[in-house]
């Protein structure tokens, strides 16, 4: 069987790889995107079992992202998790809550990305 494959969405290159680097270690494939509209098109064209995604991002945001995804893959919205700095604001904590979905917080760590993929994913 197949690991499975993580799509991971952040303006931020330092904090993706760090994500990416942690999944490989852990044994799931992870691909990185700066930019959620063409993240939108990655996951048209590609396959993905979890997405990992920053809120505040130039141009569309966590948001757009995922009330787009909600339209053209509800079961993949999902399976979003969102990567979370410390400060949110209340209409951001109010959406965040509204989705249902787990968080990430920043900084992480490699247990913390662990525990989660294990509880969302099972064993690579």
């Amino acid at each position: 069987m197949m690991p499975a494959r993580v799509l991971i969405i952040d303006d931020d290159p330092m904090l993706s790889e760090q994500l990416r680097s942690l999944l490989h270690v852990l044994g799931y494939p992870g691909i990185c995107c700066a930019d959620s509209r063409r993240a939108l098109a990655i996951t048209a064209e590609c396959h993905f079992e979890l997405i990992f995604c920053d809120y505040w991002m130039p141009g569309l945001n966590g948001q757009g992202f995922y009330f787009s995804l909600c339209r053209r893959q509800p079961e993949l919205a999902k399976r979003v998790v969102w990567l979370v700095g410390a400060a949110q604001g209340t209409r951001t904590e109010f959406f965040l809550r509204s989705t249902g979905n787990p968080r990430l917080p920043k900084p992480f760590k490699l247990p913390q990305v662990q525990e989660l993929l294990v509880g969302l994913l099972g064993s690579p």
